[in-house]
């Protein structure tokens, strides 16, 4: 019983146990890049016309150009962080396009329809800044760890 009570009190209250910093790591590129994925099929599926349309009204410069790579940022960006897969460059695109749907495209309205883009925006800077840890590609194909 010692023992149990001695690891959950290492578990709970030691503020430098990384035992599962790997893991955890894991876990949250997986879970970022798979909803981030998921969230630009839906738009890699449907017609743009709609969400160009509301990019060209807030004023951006070749709005279908910029609705398809806000597209291609979330799908193929969020393949790449689920896999650690050039994972920084893909944090990079996806941390820019959440930022702008954060500030530009729901700057107004931050907290009502753009606190999720913000949450993605602020995560993808944590992982750019993590790297893609031990259980990823980018670890595998260049032997990092």
């Amino acid at each position: 019983m010692h023992k149990l009570m001695s690891k959950l009190k290492s578990l709970f209250f030691s503020p430098n146990d990384t035992r599962f910093h790997e893991e955890s790591q894991l876990i949250l590129r997986l879970l970022v890049g798979l909803f981030m994925a998921y969230h630009g099929y839906g738009k890699f599926t449907s017609d743009l016309s709609g969400f160009a349309g509301y990019l060209g009204k807030i004023g951006f410069p070749l709005p279908e150009l910029f609705a398809r790579l806000a597209t291609y940022a979330e799908l193929f960006g969020g393949i790449f962080i689920a896999l650690g897969f050039l994972f920084r460059a893909a944090t990079v695109f996806l941390a820019i396009t959440m930022f702008v749907a954060a500030f530009i495209a729901h700057g107004h309205e931050l907290l009502s329809k753009g606190e999720l883009a913000l949450v993605y925006f602020v995560v993808s800077v944590v992982l750019f800044l993590q790297g893609a840890g031990k259980y990823s590609l980018d670890a595998l194909i260049f032997k990092q760890r």
